[in-house]
């Protein structure tokens, strides 16, 4: 199934628009929200005063959301509007179980910037862990519930665009979970530098498949990629802390002080750490090609 979305996520500015609507005219959790497991005769029929979050977790169906036709199974997300008339229906065999969280606007935004009203999920489970909290909090009666249960909607609707921009090939797929879990486990263990055999045992592959997997998921080899890390730390350290620079370069497990400064020139257009350290506290820092990517839709494929 494909995104039913006026949203053209390739344009250059649609997430800064995005960002920028959530932050003029955020969406706003309401108490009415919950999980239902549909009973062997239930059929839905109704016109939504309100914007519904709908996303099917279990069973299979059939929906119809004006003129368009919708089988639905797990992963099925319908983002419905006011107005919007659906009529659904399961298979009493395989009964639907579905999350939902009505929610409003405090200023509606234009509907070229609303999430699309159908869409099969990439990844599923973010969206049910989301709806999960959600949930929990709008049916707390304290004043802190709503609050969260708002803040948790505009994350998770800021996820459904990722996953539906990635439906279109507007942004690259998420990584592989194990190199995923590789990445994390460098950036948590920079001093200690684990190896390309140790991230390649924790994640059941043979090195060489590691590797191979590793640079086509990042563009870059695994030691390049360890190389930079300690770098941006590096920098971070140089600019945030008042370490000096043989602390910083002992704090990321270097023992050789002249490899540090190569490696951190090699990644900073050929400035040393003393001449960079300089020079940030006169001017803005640019990004460098060294820097580790953050964004996933951002890394190259090589």
């Amino acid at each position: 199934m494909e995104s039913a979305s006026e949203i053209d996520y390739g344009a250059a500015d649609v997430w800064e628009r995005l960002a920028e609507t959530d932050r003029r005219s955020p969406a706003e959790a309401v108490r009415q929200a919950g999980w239902n497991r549909c009973e062997p005769e239930w059929r839905w029929q109704h016109r939504l005063p309100d914007f519904d979050v709908w996303a099917v977790t279990k069973g299979t169906g059939h929906a119809r959301l004006g003129d368009i036709e919708v089988t639905v199974r797990a992963g099925t997300l319908l983002m419905l509007r006011p107005g919007d008339v659906i009529d659904a229906t399961h298979d009493p065999s395989d009964p639907l179980q579905v999350g939902n969280v009505h929610y409003h606007y405090r200023d509606e935004p234009p509907p070229d910037l609303l999430p699309p009203r159908i869409m099969q999920l990439t990844e599923p489970a973010l969206i049910a862990d989301r709806l999960r909290v959600i949930i929990a909090a709008a049916h707390r009666r304290d004043g802190s519930g709503l609050p969260q249960a708002s803040a948790e909607l505009r994350a998770m609707i800021m996820e459904i665009h990722v996953q539906a921009a990635r439906s279109v090939n507007a942004l690259l797929p998420p990584l592989d979970p194990r190199i995923r879990i590789a990445i994390n486990t460098v950036h948590n263990r920079l001093a200690e530098r684990p190896t390309l055999a140790e991230m390649a045992t924790a994640a059941r592959l043979a090195p060489d498949t590691f590797s191979r997997l590793f640079r086509s998921e990042t563009g870059r080899t695994f030691r390049e990629y360890c190389v930079a890390a300690r770098v941006e730390r590096a920098r971070e350290l140089l600019t945030e802390s008042g370490l000096n620079i043989a602390e910083v370069a002992r704090a990321l497990g270097y023992t050789d002080y002249r490899l540090f400064a190569r490696q951190f020139a090699q990644l900073n257009g050929g400035r040393p750490p003393s001449r960079w350290r300089g020079s940030v506290r006169t001017e803005p820092v640019a990004p460098t090609s060294g820097s580790v990517p953050q964004d996933h839709g951002s890394r190259r494929r090589g």
